[in-house]
C-alpha cells in the first residue's frame, strides 16, 4: 500500500530530475554557442566602428563570476603602415550580471584590460595609426553623456583596472626607421567610478610620468567607444549601422576599403 502511494512521487522525482539533465544540457549548449559566436560578433563591432582589422582568439562566460573573459584582442593597422599589429590585449575582462543581460542591459559593472603592447607608428607621410585610430572611431560625447554620471541610474564600475606592458614607437620619417621602446609595467586601479574623466586624465599623467607622453584620454575614450558593452556613463555604445563615409585625409584608401568591406553582409553558406 505504502509502494502504490508513493509511486506518484517517484515518477515526478525521475521526471524532475530528467529535466533538470536537459535544462544542464541545454545551458552548456547554449554556453558553447555564445563562447563561439561572441569573439566575431564582438571583433566585427570593433572593426565596423574603427575600420581596423580585430581578431579574438577566445571568449569565456564564467557563470558564477558572471564575467565574459576576452583573451588575445589583437588590433592590426590598415594597409599602407609599415607595422603589422597596433595594439594587443592579452585579457579583457567584463562583469556583467545574467539578470541585467536578460533585460538588455549591458552596462558593465566592473572592468579589467591588460594592454600588452601599444605599436603607435608614424609614417613617412600622413597620420599616425593611434590619430586615425581616434578620428576614425570618432567618439563625440553628447550632451547626455557629459551630463552622465550624477543620474542615481548612471552605470558606476565597482572597479576599473587597466595594465599596460609596453609601448613601442616607430618613427618612419627619417631615412632609417627610429623605433623606441618603452617598458612601462604599468597598472591602475580604481574603484567606483562612473566616468571616464575620473579615469583617462589620471591614467595619461601616469603613463607620462613612466615615460609615455602624447597618449591622451582620446585614445582610451575611443578604445572604450568601439567595444558593445558600456563600460563608462560617458561613453555610450552606438550600433554600427554605418560608417561615416568621410574618414580623415590622412587614412589610406585600404582604410576606407576595408571599413567598407566589413558593411557587407556575411553571405550564407
Amino acid at each position: 500500500m505504502l509502494k502504490l502511494l508513493l509511486k506518484p512521487f517517484g515518477c515526478l522525482a525521475s521526471l524532475l530530475a530528467g529535466m533538470l539533465v536537459i535544462a544542464v544540457i541545454a545551458l552548456i549548449v547554449l554556453f558553447w554557442v555564445a563562447e563561439a559566436w561572441t569573439p566575431k560578433f564582438v571583433a566585427g563591432w570593433m572593426e565596423q566602428h574603427s575600420g581596423f582589422d580585430v581578431q579574438i582568439d577566445d571568449a569565456n562566460l564564467e557563470l558564477f563570476s558572471q564575467q565574459l573573459v576576452f583573451e588575445d584582442i589583437v588590433v592590426h593597422n590598415p594597409p599602407g603602415f609599415p607595422e603589422e599589429s597596433f595594439l594587443r590585449i592579452r585579457n579583457l575582462s567584463v562583469k556583467l550580471p545574467l539578470a541585467d543581460v536578460a533585460d538588455q542591459d549591458f552596462r558593465a559593472r566592473s572592468v579589467e584590460m591588460d594592454i600588452e603592447s601599444l605599436t603607435i607608428v608614424i609614417p613617412e607621410q600622413g597620420t599616425s595609426n593611434l590619430a586615425a585610430f581616434i578620428d576614425t572611431v570618432d567618439y563625440q560625447p553628447t550632451l547626455a553623456d557629459l551630463a552622465a554620471g550624477t543620474s542615481a541610474d548612471a552605470p558606476r564600475l565597482e572597479s576599473f583596472k587597466l595594465s599596460v606592458g609596453e609601448a613601442v614607437i616607430e618613427n618612419h620619417t627619417f631615412r632609417r626607421p627610429d623605433i623606441v621602446r618603452i617598458k612601462l609595467d604599468y597598472t591602475g586601479s580604481f574603484a567606483n567610478v562612473s566616468r571616464s574623466t575620473e579615469v583617462f586624465p589620471q591614467i595619461e599623467q601616469d603613463l607620462r610620468a613612466r615615460g609615455l607622453p602624447g597618449l591622451s584620454p582620446a585614445f582610451f575614450q575611443a578604445l572604450f567607444a568601439s567595444l558593445p558593452v558600456q563600460c563608462f556613463a560617458d561613453i555610450t555604445p552606438t550600433s554600427p549601422d554605418l560608417i561615416p563615409d568621410r574618414l580623415p585625409d590622412s587614412v589610406t584608401d585600404a582604410l576606407k576599403e576595408r571599413a567598407a568591406e566589413a558593411l557587407k553582409p556575411t553571405p550564407s553558406p
